[in-house]
């Protein structure tokens, strides 16, 4: 699900600036502080990942899971310059790649989820 964390208290936003040319992903700390693009985590547990698009339009996140499958999630629409909050949910021993893009552009960078 993809929170838009414009509208949402529950966690500190993100202290990021954006690139407004690029698509920025990141894994981010519970406080919003802590910024980094790979995670080793434990089996059962989630970590929160940052969104700010570079366009507008169909935000389409690709995961691939530890067995080399891809699953394309339709995650809805978004603004260009906002920050948005997914979760990933660490439900295999594994290593986990992920990324997205807006519509047809560029993707952005890949975040990677170690979990043990």
């Amino acid at each position: 699900m993809l929170i838009d964390e414009d509208y949402s208290n529950q966690y500190s936003k993100a202290t990021v600036s954006s690139n407004a040319s690029q698509n920025i992903f990141w894994i981010v700390s519970p406080g919003g502080d802590k910024r980094i693009w790979s995670v080793d985590m434990p089996l059962d547990s989630y970590a929160r990942s940052l969104i700010i698009p570079a366009a507008s339009g169909e935000l389409l996140l690709e995961k691939r899971d530890p067995r080399g499958q891809v699953q394309e999630d339709d995650l809805g629409l978004v603004t260009a310059g906002r920050q948005y909050r997914i979760w990933f949910f660490a439900d295999e021993i594994g290593t986990y790649t992920s990324r997205y893009h807006i519509n047809e552009s560029q993707y952005s960078n890949n975040l990677t989820y170690h979990v043990e």
